[in-house]
């Protein structure tokens, strides 16, 4: 089969604004990452260390090709996403009503992508039964049989060896004492063979014991990732996304968990969590929306999502009273500035350290609400209506 290459997504996001984030993820996730040949994590992955430069990513899942690329990451925020492309084969069967794969059956219409490999096919009246092989599985008994005859030549060798060796002692004849001697010297030499086939065919088999479960588990991830791209979750996606455009709040909420708990891998599970924290938001309960968007900042820091789901974040978190997250969350999106704009994100800053100002009466909080304003007011691109609303902000 023609490997097809993994399309690959390179998006720099800001300059330098004094730090330096480099989000890397994939379709599908948990993908080992290397950075020059060196395991960075799986994905989705957070890299705040500044790595500017030019840097070899390779992207390594079990049931899928390896995917490399070559990039030049900058200072500030870089988004690198991979789609990774199944190491599958599809399968047509005319007039058959049904598959059996491994003893699992399918219909014949669901069977659109299967793992690559050794299989043998027993063709029925109703079904064709098909079953992967491990072509490695032969070298499993070989090695053990090696084991086994090297341990009997070495068991013998050594009886007859140390026979040999008694009655050499115990010969009185010169004939008789060439003749052992020479015996024990053949069964020694049958003992060392047959103990280094037993160790060579000993650690042969252990090998290819691992191998034969490495294959099976493999196996498994397989057909996972192949049954997955049914697209069930898409179906389900949708259905919630038409429920939640009808208001039917309850209903969406319930598909999308569905969604959370039955494809963990889909690459929905990013835009799910945010339509649930819209939800819970809209219902004012900030402590589960804070959670699933927790959870984005933390495992899906996808530019398409990240900056709008930060600004509710941060909305949630002023919400409850915790300026000291809301403040720095809202400081982040400053460091991005493609859905909001540096103004609004500022104005929001201000009206938050105020608010904390007001809670805490700390006179710092204070000065730096002046300092703020006095900032804002000096910036000639802020519109006039938003620093006359700023000169209405009464600071005891």
């Amino acid at each position: 089969m023609k490997k097809v290459i993994s399309a690959i997504l390179v998006l720099t996001l800001a300059w330098n604004y004094g730090f330096s984030y480099t989000f890397i993820n994939s379709l599908p996730m948990k993908a080992n990452v290397y950075i020059d040949e060196k395991s960075a994590g799986q994905t989705p992955l957070i890299i705040k260390e500044d790595v500017s430069g030019a840097h070899v990513i390779r992207f390594e899942l079990m049931g899928y090709y390896s995917s490399s690329i070559n990039v030049s990451i900058s200072s500030g925020i870089t988004n690198l996403y991979s789609i990774l492309t199944p190491q599958t084969f599809s399968l047509y069967l005319p007039g058959q009503q049904s598959i059996v794969i491994n003893d699992k059956p399918y219909k014949s219409e669901e069977i659109k992508n299967l793992p690559e490999g050794y299989y043998h096919f027993k063709p029925g009246q109703d079904a064709v039964t098909m079953q992967r092989l491990n072509p490695n599985e032969k070298f499993l008994w070989i090695s053990a049989g090696v084991g086994i005859v090297g341990l009997a030549a070495g068991l013998i060798g050594s009886m007859s060896a140390n026979d040999s060796y008694t009655k050499y002692q115990e010969a009185s004849q010169y004939e008789d004492v060439v003749r052992y001697m020479q015996a024990a010297t053949f069964w020694d030499s049958v003992s060392m063979f047959g103990w280094v086939m037993t160790g060579l065919g000993a650690g042969a088999t252990v090998y290819f014991a691992f191998d034969s479960y490495n294959f099976n588990q493999q196996n498994k991830a397989i057909k996972v990732a192949s049954e997955s791209i049914k697209e069930e979750d898409v179906q389900l996606y949708e259905k919630a996304m038409d429920l939640n455009s009808q208001g039917d709040m309850p209903g969406a909420v319930k598909i999308f968990e569905q969604i959370l708990w039955s494809y963990p891998n889909s690459r929905f599970i990013p835009g799910t969590l945010f339509r649930l924290a819209q939800i819970a938001f809209e219902k004012k309960d900030y402590g589960k929306a804070v959670e699933y968007l927790e959870r984005i900042k933390r495992e899906y820091p996808i530019y398409e999502i990240y900056e709008i789901s930060m600004k509710y974040l941060g909305d949630c978190y002023s919400a409850q009273q915790r300026f000291e997250q809301a403040i720095p969350t809202y400081l982040e999106i400053n460091n991005l500035n493609q859905f909001y704009s540096k103004e609004s994100i500022d104005y929001t800053v201000i009206d938050n350290t105020y608010l904390q100002y007001k809670k805490n009466k700390d006179v710092k909080l204070k000065e730096q609400v002046k300092n703020l304003i006095d900032k804002f007011m000096q910036n000639t691109s802020y519109s006039q209506e938003s620093k006359n609303s700023l000169q209405n902000m009464k600071i005891d």
